[in-house]
């Protein structure tokens, strides 16, 4: 052990021998011009100072295993640090000495060291009856109290017990006078000395520590508890210790005050242990480490539960990233529109006339259901700020006229706005065309306002609530409708709901079904390509999921569903085949933004003369089939069942509704 201790002296040595690289200060006094050993050039000084430190490290963490006491090895490190600060800089590397910080203490295997391990509470006990017996007579523990004991040690009745062997001052009484009393749970450990000079004077100017935290408060722990305790020996040659203090190399500088305590035999253990004096200090430094650290037992429980948590969660998210999202991640929506023919139906223009028409069943389920909601097949929205506009409004054609409060409006027009179309509700005859207010965005902060106006109206047919996101803002103008609309007429108040956004999209379903007053879903489609980025085609494949997820969300709930503007107004040909998808789709009505719009929508979503004729035919044999026990029949070469049956009572309800209206 020694002769390495050596060998790493004289590695030392050679690492800082005054060199021709490596000058000393004296030679740099007399060679050279600067005060510098290095001729003013900072970055060699600094590699050679790195070196050095690194040196310096890796020679104190060989010696840190060895007993080395050689006084030129502090010399050469001194000398180290001077040559440092010579140089100017402020880091100064150490080397490691037993000598002054005590011999490292072998690492034993505790078993409250393991991950799944808890103290052992039997040796806990029996440490606490060692403290008691041995080194009580010395040391205090004032941060341990006796109810600490309780569940760990000792059981309640113990601890009392315990306690009540000592005798506390306590008081005042009620005369005034301090009073001696047996001790309780709440009490402290009790002090061998009434103070810090009474336990000096004990102990020949020394000390003795508080156990309370002594293991935390000791590099190594257990273990240099353990290997103090034990590691009392005779002092090496040439080491002499002073009168009154003991040699233990596991102590800094290797004399300690404190005698050794622990003998064999020294302790009776009540439960029959043997009581040599190696398990006496192991069960006093177990019972010493719990006293450091009492939430120990608690933190790995709670490990364990966080770790098994962590584990199920994990388990969870591999599932549903591999079962769930990874489907919705890398699915992919295709649309190929086929090309529309009067005579041949719904296919491919190359294909047979068989295979180019669409089966009745399919073709009228899927593509012409048509929502059992109200008849408004027209929507026109008029700006609210202007008045020639709204004029104009009366003699318009339209299913319904939308006073326009919102992005057709500038901002320091609002509060004109609001009283023009008050007026025009108020004042406008427009027959049976219905009158429908849309407000500002719910959370725009202009949206109060807007309600207290519009709906002090009794003619207010519906609300136009556009850029819905979620339920709550539908519930919202609910609400306000029933605290400020007449009475006679707020039971009446429909609302109709813009999708703009791709969360008012996602969160279709629970809008749909957030109030009984909805009547209409509308599709927005300039305000939801702003929302999501996307980019205008003339085929409108970009809006073909929003359109059909609101299609279906009208038709799921009884709802309108209201297809998007067609912004291109002078295209009638575009405009057309706009209206014939949306109603392919299953969209009961269009918006319009020109008056030359308001004959194609209306054509195109009436149902014509030919497919009510039709509707009748199917109707009258669907009947005549079933009084002879007949579901499904052959109508003019095609299949006709329950579906196609269900399509034509839909269209014969809606044709008799409009004409009702028609004639009112």
């Amino acid at each position: 052990m020694f002769a390495s201790a050596a060998r790493s002296t004289a590695a030392f040595r050679g690492a800082f021998r005054p060199s021709a690289a490596f000058p000393s200060a004296r030679q740099a006094s007399t060679t050279t011009t600067t005060a510098s050993p290095f001729n003013g050039d900072r970055k060699q000084a600094l590699v050679w100072l790195t070196k050095a430190a690194a040196g310096s490290a890796l020679l104190g963490y060989g010696l840190s295993n060895y007993v080395a006491t050689d006084d030129r090895v502090n010399a050469v490190v001194v000398a180290a640090q001077k040559k440092a600060e010579e140089l100017g800089f402020l880091s100064v590397a150490h080397a490691f000495s037993t000598a002054d910080h005590g011999l490292h203490p072998p690492h034993y295997h505790w078993e409250h060291s393991k991950p799944w391990k808890t103290y052992d509470h039997a040796a806990i006990r029996r440490g606490f009856q060692v403290y008691k017996e041995v080194c009580s007579a010395c040391h205090s523990m004032e941060y341990i109290h006796y109810r600490n004991l309780v569940g760990v040690s000792h059981t309640s009745d113990e601890a009392k017990a315990l306690a009540e062997e000592y005798e506390y001052t306590d008081g005042p009484n009620d005369q005034g006078e301090m009073f001696q009393r047996p001790g309780k749970l709440t009490d402290a450990m009790p002090a061998p000395y009434p103070n810090e000079e009474a336990a000096r004077a004990a102990n020949g100017g020394a000390l003795p520590p508080d156990l309370s935290c002594i293991s935390r408060a000791r590099h190594g722990e257990e273990d240099y508890i353990f290997s103090l305790l034990l590691g009392y020996v005779d002092p090496p040659a040439g080491v002499v210790v002073r009168e009154g203090l003991h040699y233990n190399p596991y102590f800094p500088g290797g004399a300690i005050a404190m005698a050794r305590a622990l003998y064999d035999e020294v302790v009776e253990y009540e439960d029959g242990t043997p009581n040599n004096a190696s398990q006496l200090a192991k069960d006093v430094s177990v019972f010493l480490s719990w006293a450091s650290f009492p939430e120990h037992d608690e933190r790995k429980k709670m490990g364990v539960k966080t770790i098994a948590i962590s584990t199920i969660l994990l388990g969870l998210s591999i599932w549903w990233k591999r079962f769930k999202w990874s489907y919705i991640k890398t699915r992919k929506i295709v649309y190929k529109p086929g090309k529309f023919d009067e005579d041949a139906g719904y296919g491919e223009a190359s294909s047979g006339r068989e295979e180019k028409e669409m089966t009745w069943s399919l073709f009228f389920f899927t593509c012409m259901i048509l929502a059992d909601a109200g008849l408004g097949r027209l929507f026109f929205p008029v700006p609210g700020s202007d008045e020639r506009k709204l004029n104009s409004s009366r003699k318009l054609a339209a299913d319904s006229v939308i006073y326009d409060l919102e992005d057709s409006v500038p901002m320091n027009r609002k509060g004109a706005a609001r009283e023009l179309v008050f007026q025009a509700l108020e004042q406008y005859d427009i027959g049976k065309t219905e009158k429908t207010v849309r407000i500002n965005a719910v959370g725009s902060g202009l949206e109060i306002d807007d309600l207290n106006v519009v709906l002090r109206s009794k003619y207010v047919d519906a609300l136009v609530v556009p850029k819905v996101q979620s339920a709550k803002e539908i519930e919202f103008v609910s609400r306000m409708i029933d605290s400020i609309a007449p009475e006679s007429s707020r039971a009446n108040i429909r609302i109709i709901v813009c999708i703009e956004s791709a969360l008012g999209v996602m969160n279709i379903r629970e809008i749909a079904q957030a109030d009984p007053r909805i009547d209409g879903l509308l599709f927005a489609a300039e305000d939801y390509a702003a929302d999501t980025g996307l980019m205008r085609t003339s085929g409108r494949t970009e809006f073909i999921y929003a359109r059909q997820r609101v299609a279906t969300a009208a038709s799921a709930y009884g709802l309108q569903a209201i297809d998007m503007v067609c912004v291109d107004y002078q295209n009638n040909e575009i405009l057309d085949a706009e209206c014939r998808e949306g109603r392919e789709w299953g969209f009961t009505g269009k918006q319009a933004i020109h008056p030359n719009q308001l004959d194609h929508i209306q054509r195109v979503f009436s149902p014509s003369e030919k497919d009510v004729e039709r509707a009748n035919k199917i109707v009258d044999g669907y009947h005549e089939h079933q009084k002879k026990g007949i579901g499904a029949f052959n109508l003019d070469g095609k299949m006709i069942d329950m579906p196609v049956v269900k399509w034509a009572e839909r269209l014969l309800a809606k044709s008799k509704m409009m004409t009702a209206k028609s004639a009112v």
